[in-house]
């Protein structure tokens, strides 16, 4: 906490001690109820209307969310020596598996199939 916050506790502390020894309360009930200690670096407190309650707010991430990359390629069918292979539309050829298709080579200009090795 830093030093303003520090001597706001304190202050606040000694009003509530003061408070419980005019009416007669127990300072450790009034302190817990006012000044929850559960206050950590980067939350907030707010004091809820509805049911008098403390509501600590946590930060939120900040910055845009990243999107999953479902990576979608278009491809078209391809026979080749009696196999058929999936082709996009850079020439990569692909098994025929709709689900999980495997990168197996390139395709070239005669037609052919040049595989990875």
């Amino acid at each position: 906490m830093s030093n303003i916050l520090k001597q706001i506790e304190i202050s606040l502390k000694e009003i509530l001690s003061d408070i419980a020894s005019t009416y007669n309360l127990n300072k450790d009930e009034l302190i817990n109820k006012y000044l929850p200690d559960t206050v950590d670096k980067g939350k907030k407190i707010k004091k809820s209307k509805e049911n008098d309650t403390n509501v600590v707010i946590e930060k939120k991430k900040r910055g845009r969310k990243k999107k999953e990359k479902d990576e979608i390629i278009k491809t078209y069918e391809y026979e080749y020596q009696n196999n058929k292979y999936l082709v996009d539309e850079n020439n990569n050829v692909y098994t025929f598996d709709l689900e999980h298709p495997v990168f197996v080579g390139e395709k070239l200009i005669d037609g052919t199939i040049r595989f990875k090795q």
